[in-house]
């Protein structure tokens, strides 16, 4: 059994080495270069936007000195415009947008990005008091310690 386990870790190895030589060498290395510019300018401008417009806009490209932005919404694309002069004295600060001489924005309807859910919920007095009680009641050892646990991070 050993040996196939090596020889399986082995093979992904190859295929991780494979993947970044195609990567890095092959006819995808220039769309993969892009991409990760594309996403380092994407973080860059959304440093530069107020928090409410960070996850609503996108880059779209930079060429000719010239950043095309997506918004979701005509309406942040207007709240976009006012704050337009602004953006682009910021980003000239940026070395790699040194050379910016226009930003154009349009409206695109993309999905908004994800955030991760956090709940954040405690259980009141009285749920708590009940949990506790069961705990005490019920034989299997996992769900007294299960219960116990919810009960004590509840606290």
């Amino acid at each position: 059994m050993p040996r196939v386990r090596s020889f399986r870790k082995d093979r992904r190895l190859n295929q991780t080495a494979s993947l970044a030589l195609i990567l890095n060498t092959g006819r995808l290395g220039p769309v993969h270069g892009q991409f990760k510019l594309s996403q380092e300018l994407e973080g860059i401008v959304n440093r530069q936007l107020p928090e409410g417009l960070r996850n609503s806009v996108r880059v779209v490209y930079y060429r000719n000195n010239k950043l095309l932005l997506s918004s979701s919404s005509p309406s942040q694309t207007t709240r976009i415009q006012y704050i337009l002069p602004e953006l682009k004295a910021r980003l000239k600060h940026n070395i790699l947008f040194e050379s910016l001489e226009e930003i154009r924005i349009r409206v695109s309807y993309l999905p908004p990005r994800k955030k991760p859910v956090t709940i954040n919920r405690s259980l009141s007095r009285t749920s708590a008091d009940n949990l506790r009680e069961l705990a005490e009641v019920v034989g299997n050892k996992a769900l007294k310690a299960a219960l116990k646990s919810l009960v004590k991070n509840s606290d």
